[in-house]
């Protein structure tokens, strides 16, 4: 079964979408490029290479490249001349960098584009500030136990403009499953806010299971940490769901998974994976197609030290 990441998009840009980008696009056929949008919201993820000199082992000068992050709405083009301003968690600007965007990169969830950093354009116009976040309210979420009230995963608190209308979707949690959410302490069927004008908490409460009901597949490649900035290596991919499980087998609806960075990608024989009760497993046969899907075998293996991604909605 298909997985639909766009129900993340919006609590990942509320979450991660602190900078900002004024957008230049060429309209016509002179050089200029005309101002579109000012202070759009992003993620701006800084990379920085060493390269050394092939001539001279001696000068490794450090390349320093930007990629931008955004919510699938926000158009972004390629050629396009990017402002890109760097801020703080109170708005203050920390850096300006500006240059030419590549052909963005588009997912269900999110979009990025990588941008060749140069000079600042010249022009009459000043740079737009940010915009203010004075009139902005907190809000404050909770993820807890139950049956404890422990928390089971860090407390998010987010800045939103007053007057906007704001949905926060629950977080997918090993071991867990949602069971309530409350708004200021009172029960309520989803956690959304019109018109939002004063600081609330958000609480989503959580129970145990004990049962295999999704996997994660172990990747080796391209992806993105919870800050958003860019990694390369060992990591642990978006849940898949297990339609049944046994001791020693398991069904899934495909033996294949779209990752959002590397492409489409089989499940095999070797591979290894971690289900939702946090138990490692390598696959010992090459998965068998049945009628209601794909059985993986597999057997208990060591665990492996990669990162656990919840970018892509796990």
């Amino acid at each position: 079964m298909a997985v639909d990441f766009t129900k993340i998009s919006e609590p990942i840009s509320n979450s991660l979408d602190t900078d900002y980008i004024d957008i230049y696009r060429q309209i016509d056929e002179g050089p200029e490029r005309d101002l579109l949008y000012t202070n759009v919201k992003c993620h701006i993820a800084i990379k920085t290479t060493d390269n050394p000199n092939p001539e001279n082992v001696d000068v490794q000068p450090i390349i320093t490249s930007l990629r931008i992050h955004a919510g699938t709405w926000v158009d972004l083009k390629n050629n396009d001349y990017v402002i890109a301003k760097k801020c703080d968690l109170k708005g203050n600007v920390l850096h300006y960098y500006s240059g030419i965007i590549g052909e963005p990169a588009v997912s269900m969830a999110r979009q990025s584009v990588n941008m060749e950093m140069s000079t600042l354009k010249q022009g009459d116009e000043p740079i737009p500030p940010p915009p203010p976040i004075e009139d902005s309210v907190l809000i404050t979420i909770n993820y807890l136990n139950n049956q404890t009230g422990d928390t089971i995963h860090e407390t998010v608190e987010n800045n939103y403009k007053k007057g906007t209308d704001v949905i926060i979707n629950p977080l997918n949690i090993n071991n867990f499953t949602l069971i309530r959410t409350t708004l200021n302490g009172e029960t309520v069927q989803t956690a959304e806010i019109d018109n939002i004008q004063e600081n609330a908490v958000i609480s989503f409460y959580y129970q145990s299971v004990t049962a295999i009901t999704d996997i994660r597949p172990l990747v080796y490649g391209d992806y993105i940490k919870d800050n958003g900035t860019y990694a390369y290596g060992l990591h642990l991919y978006a849940p898949i769901n297990v339609l049944s499980a046994n001791s020693n087998s398991l069904t899934l609806a495909s033996n294949k998974f779209y990752h959002e960075e590397i492409g489409e990608i089989k499940i095999l024989k070797g591979d290894k994976f971690r289900d939702n009760l946090d138990n490692w497993h390598i696959i010992t046969l090459e998965p068998e197609k049945t009628n209601n899907g794909y059985i993986i075998t597999f057997a208990d293996t060591e665990p492996v030290d990669a990162y656990v991604t919840h970018w892509y909605g796990g």
